[in-house]
C-alpha cells in the first residue's frame, strides 16, 4: 500500500502519515473504474472504452465489461479485499467469463452491449471506440478485425481491481500470467484518502513474483511476462521456422508464404509477422491502403492453417464473397475458422478479393426510410455523432424499401459535433461560410420536423441535390435487394464505378 504523507497547515513541519479511509462499499470502487478507466496503470498504457456495466456472461454478470482501440477484450472484476470472493472465487468468476466470450461472434456482443451502448450515446461498439479515441482516427477496419480476434482465440485482458490485493491472490494471478499465454492480466489496487476534505485515490499495478529462474529454464522458450507477441514487417521471421516444423507440415507452410510474398510483389499488401511463444508464428498481408489484411496465416505447434477475417472481407472485398465461399465448401466463411485444406482456386480467389481490397469502395450506402426522405427535401444526411465511417468516401447512397434509392449524391462536406440549438443555429447563419449557413438551416428546419434532435449534438453530410445537380449520380432504376433479410441495417461500402453500370439487384455489389 502506498505511503501517502500531510503536514499540518499551521506547521509546515509536522508531516504525519495518512491512513487510508478506504471505500464505504464496493458500488463506490465500482463506479470510480467505469467513469475513470484510465486511471487504471495498465500492462501497455491502453485506453480502455467501457462497453458495459454487469454484463450478463452465462450464468453470472461481469462487473464491467471493455475494450481496447486494438480490439481486445477486457473483462473487469471489482471487489473489496475484505470480501471472502476476492481471495479466490474473483479469478474463477473472470475466467469463467472469458471462457463464455471466447468463440462469440461480433455480432451476438453487440446484442450484449448495445442497450447500454445506446444509453450512453453510442450507435454500437466501434461508434464508442472512435469517439473516445484521443490519438488520431480509429482504424475501422483494424479495430473490427482485432475484435473477432480476440473472441476467435481467446485473447482477452483480465483486470481485477481492489482496495488491497491478498499475498495469496497475488501468487495464484502471477500463477495463472504464467500459464495463461493468451491472456494478459492485471492486478491493480486502488487506495483512497481523505486529505483536508477531499479524496485521493492512488491506483497502483501489482507485479506478481517471478517463477524461479529453474522454472523459466524448464520452459520451451523464453516466459514473456507481458503476454504480448513482437509485430515485425517483413516474413523472414515466419520463413525461418518453417524449417523447424514436421516436414510433413513443411510444404503447406511453404505453400502459403509463397502465396502471401506474391501479394506484396504485386503491391497488393505488405507482410508483418508476429512473433509469439516460441511455437507460434503468424504471418499477416496487410492490405494495401488499410491496417488490417483479410487473413491470418498461423504457423502454431508445429502445424499451418490460415483464418479468414469474414468481416474484413464483405467490407473491404464484397464483390470476392461469393466466390469464397464456393472456394472453401463445404468448409463455411466463418470470422476466424481455421482451414487446412488450401486449394489452388482458394488462394487465386484470395489474391482476387486482395485486388479488389486494394481498389477501396468510395460509396456509403445508409439505411435510411426516414433519411432518404430527408435527403429529397434537404440534400443532406443526419446522423448520430460518434458513428464512423470508412476514409475516402465521395459519395453516398441511400437503402429503404428493399432498394437502394437511384440517387447517388457527392459528399460535399462533412461536419461532426452539430449543436441541434436555436443559439448554434444563429451563429452559424450569420457566417460568411456557406456551409455554415446550410448546416443552419437544417437545424431551424428540424425544430418542426424532428423536435427529438432539440438540444443534441449530430453529425451532418451536406451532400449534392437530388435534382438536376450534376454531381448527383442518377442510376436509371433502384437496386433492388432480392434476398430475405435488410442489404444493410446500418451502413455497407460500395463502389461508384460498379454502381455506375446500373446493377439491378445488390447481388452485383457483394
Amino acid at each position: 500500500m502506498p505511503a501517502i504523507w500531510a503536514n499540518d497547515s499551521s506547521d509546515e513541519n509536522a508531516w504525519q502519515l495518512v491512513s487510508p479511509a478506504g471505500f464505504p462499499n464496493e458500488a463506490q470502487l465500482h463506479d470510480l473504474v467505469e467513469k475513470s478507466p484510465q486511471l487504471l496503470p495498465l500492462a501497455g498504457e491502453p485506453q480502455l472504452v467501457v462497453l458495459g456495466r454487469e454484463v450478463r456472461l452465462g450464468s453470472g454478470y461481469a462487473d464491467l465489461l471493455a475494450v481496447e482501440p486494438t480490439g481486445r477484450l477486457a473483462v473487469i472484476e471489482v471487489k473489496l479485499a475484505h470480501n471472502s470472493e476476492a481471495r479466490r472465487a474473483i479469478v474463477a468468476q473472470a475466467l469463467a467469463y472469458a471462457a463464455y466470450l471466447h468463440h462469440m461472434s461480433a455480432v451476438d456482443l453487440e446484442d450484449l452491449t448495445g442497450s447500454q451502448l445506446k444509453n450512453a450515446g453510442y450507435e454500437n461498439i466501434v461508434g464508442a471506440v472512435a469517439a473516445n479515441y484521443q490519438v488520431g482516427n480509429l482504424n475501422q477496419m483494424a479495430f473490427e478485425q482485432g475484435l473477432a480476434n480476440s473472441l476467435a482465440n481467446g485473447r482477452f485482458r483480465i483486470v481485477f481491481v481492489l482496495d488491497d490485493a491478498p499475498p495469496d491472490l497475488v501468487k495464484l494471478v502471477g500463477y495463472l500470467e504464467a500459464m495463461a499465454p493468451e491472456l494478459l492480466i492485471d492486478l491493480i489496487t486502488v487506495s483512497s484518502y481523505d486529505i483536508n476534505g477531499s479524496q485521493v485515490v492512488v491506483p497502483q499495478r501489482v507485479d506478481p513474483e517471478s517463477h524461479s529462474s529453474e522454472t523459466q529454464m524448464a520452459t520451451s522458450g523464453p516466459v514473456s511476462t507481458a503476454n504480448q507477441a513482437v509485430t515485425v514487417n517483413g516474413s523472414q521471421e515466419f520463413a525461418d521456422i518453417i524449417q523447424s516444423v514436421p516436414q510433413e507440415n513443411q510444404a503447406l507452410l511453404t505453400t502459403l508464404l509463397e502465396w502471401a510474398v506474391s501479394l506484396e510483389k504485386e503491391g497488393l499488401a505488405k507482410l508483418r509477422t508476429s512473433i509469439g511463444l516460441a511455437n507460434r508464428r503468424t504471418l499477416l498481408p496487410i492490405v494495401k491502403g488499410y491496417d488490417a489484411g483479410l487473413v491470418t496465416i498461423w504457423c502454431e505447434n508445429g502445424t499451418g492453417y490460415m483464418t479468414p477475417w469474414r468481416t474484413a472481407i464483405e467490407k473491404l472485398a464484397p464483390g470476392s464473397v461469393q466466390e469464397l465461399e464456393e472456394a472453401l465448401a463445404p468448409t463455411p466463411l466463418g470470422q476466424g475458422n481455421s482451414i487446412k485444406e488450401i486449394s489452388d482456386r482458394l488462394l487465386k480467389s484470395l489474391s482476387e478479393a486482395y485486388r479488389e481490397a486494394s481498389t477501396p469502395a468510395d460509396t456509403v450506402i445508409v439505411a435510411a426510410s426516414n433519411a432518404y426522405p430527408e435527403y429529397l427535401k434537404h440534400a443532406a444526411y443526419i446522423c448520430q455523432n460518434p458513428r464512423s465511417f470508412r476514409d475516402g468516401l465521395t459519395h453516398m447512397g441511400f437503402y429503404t424499401d428493399h432498394a437502394i434509392k437511384p440517387e447517388i449524391p457527392r459528399i460535399k462536406h462533412r461536419r461532426r459535433n452539430v449543436d441541434f440549438t436555436s443559439e448554434n443555429a444563429t451563429q452559424l447563419a450569420a457566417s460568411s461560410d456557406s456551409d455554415d449557413r446550410r448546416i443552419a438551416e437544417l437545424i431551424e428546419a428540424s425544430d418542426g420536423e424532428h423536435t427529438d434532435r432539440t438540444g443534441k449534438t449530430f453529425q451532418v453530410f451536406l451532400l449534392s441535390s437530388p435534382g438536376e445537380d450534376k454531381e448527383t449520380v442518377l442510376l436509371k432504376q433502384p437496386v433492388a435487394h432480392e434476398s430475405q433479410g435488410a442489404w444493410t441495417q446500418g451502413q455497407r461500402y460500395a463502389r461508384l464505378s460498379r454502381l455506375k453500370e446500373n446493377p439491378l439487384t445488390t447481388a452485383a455489389l457483394s
